[in-house]
């Protein structure tokens, strides 16, 4: 269960695990700390224990940083704080979500050098066929960075359109795959996510929806649905978007663009 401190959903969190009856270690909660004037010794500190209070329960699986905060600095000071707090077991593991790899080296390198070694458990950020690891990559392999690293890749938005015009649920060629393994569009690009290495997180108020987006593990894509769904973000190319070295231009995007530049080049002469 995802929360965060701009969600405003904790109590209703704490509420409902309450009445599930469910114990508590067969649930996973997460929640981020997200406030600007949260980042700081005490400001981390105050956040976490007011968000326990609300989930009811005195510890959390995940805590994380939500964005890189309003400065190195004060990034630094309340995640020093969060490893002190997991340190007295009020959270299991830490993280951080919706950081740009160099935003990561830099917290990953200054973890070592002042604990001597990283426990960055989880890196929360966008990850759809479009948008693999970022709003916008720039070629980066987010996936391979944090398999390299240890660190689990949590795809968060995966199946929506933002920050992009078309949802990965209405591209023909996912529909295509779906149809021929007797599956939704959704299944196909969670079970794509998850083939990546990265874990998935979703929403619905719907129970058929939560059921559809569970029902992953009993089958795969192989090779040339894997490289046609990892393919799609050649469709989202742009200056500062474009998919890492590794996914093959299935799609002919390139060269389709490259022929068009030499016909408006053409054109220009004439």
């Amino acid at each position: 269960i995802d929360g965060s401190e701009n969600y405003f959903n904790s109590d209703a969190i704490g509420r409902a695990v309450e009445a599930s009856g469910v114990p508590r270690s067969e649930l996973f909660l997460a929640s981020k700390l997200s406030h600007a004037a949260s980042y700081s010794r005490e400001g981390a500190r105050a956040a976490l224990t007011a968000q326990l209070h609300s989930m009811r329960t005195s510890y959390l699986d995940l805590f994380m940083l939500h964005s890189v905060g309003p400065s190195v600095n004060a990034m630094r000071e309340a995640w020093g704080e969060m490893r002190a707090m997991q340190a007295e077991g009020l959270v299991r593991a830490v993280g951080v979500s919706n950081f740009q790899i160099t935003d990561l080296e830099s917290l990953l390198a200054h973890d070592s050098a002042s604990t001597g070694g990283s426990v960055v458990a989880t890196l929360q950020n966008k990850f759809s066929p479009y948008h693999p690891g970022a709003l916008h990559t720039g070629g980066v392999d987010y996936a391979r960075f944090c398999r390299d690293k240890g660190i689990t890749l949590v795809a968060y938005c995966p199946l929506n359109a933002w920050p992009s015009a078309l949802s990965p649920l209405d591209d023909v060629l996912v529909a295509h795959i779906a149809i021929q393994l007797n599956r939704t569009p959704a299944q196909v690009l969670l079970r794509w996510a998850l083939q990546r290495g990265a874990a998935v997180l979703t929403r619905s108020s719907s129970e058929s929806h939560l059921r559809e987006t569970a029902a992953l593990h009993d089958f795969e894509l192989d090779a040339m649905h894997d490289a046609v769904v990892s393919g799609l973000g050649w469709l989202a190319l742009s200056p500062t978007n474009r998919p890492p070295a590794s996914v093959e231009d299935i799609l002919g995007v390139q060269a389709a663009e490259e022929m068009a530049r030499q016909l408006r080049a053409m054109r220009s002469e004439l």
